[in-house]
């Protein structure tokens, strides 16, 4: 066999053992009742920023929509439920007391859009690193999740 070949070969071999490897890896999920919080992030802070956000989707497989009415954690003196909307042409973030998470759906917390907003930071968002989150469901309760921290370009 040809030396060309044979590095073809390998090559294709270690690119179909990392998708298999990558398919193989679950979306990090966190559930109470009907509700499942997935892949939840942060991302990567310098480690003066005084705020950060916390991300993820929201589901809801129940026949009954629920809402998220807060939110805590030790690494932040306060969070609260924020999202960004357009004021006279700019872009302005504003705290909201809830989120409905509708019946077999789900709502999105994203950049630029529905976020925790973790505000006076006592830790560093640091990539690499994750840090514990409670989000209160007015139904379903609480529950408890990991939050990675992410280096975002």
């Amino acid at each position: 066999m040809s030396e060309f070949r044979t590095f073809v070969l390998a090559r294709a071999a270690i690119l179909a053992a990392l998708a298999l490897f990558h398919a193989a890896v679950p979306a990090q999920e966190f559930t109470v009742g009907n509700v499942t919080i997935v892949e939840p992030w942060s991302r990567a802070l310098p480690p003066n920023a005084p705020n950060g956000a916390a991300y993820f989707r929201v589901e809801n497989s129940g026949g009954e929509s629920d809402r998220i009415v807060s939110a805590r954690t030790d690494i932040a003196e306060t969070v609260e439920i924020h999202t960004h909307e357009m004021d006279g042409g700019m872009m302005k973030m504003r705290r909201v007391e809830s989120v409905e998470v509708p019946a077999g759906g789900e709502a999105r917390f994203k950049p630029h859009g529905l976020h925790l907003m973790l505000f006076g930071l006592k830790e560093p968002l640091a990539g690499g690193t994750s840090y514990a989150l409670t989000v209160v469901f007015e139904k379903a309760g609480e529950v408890d999740v990991s939050v990675d921290v992410k280096r975002v370009e």
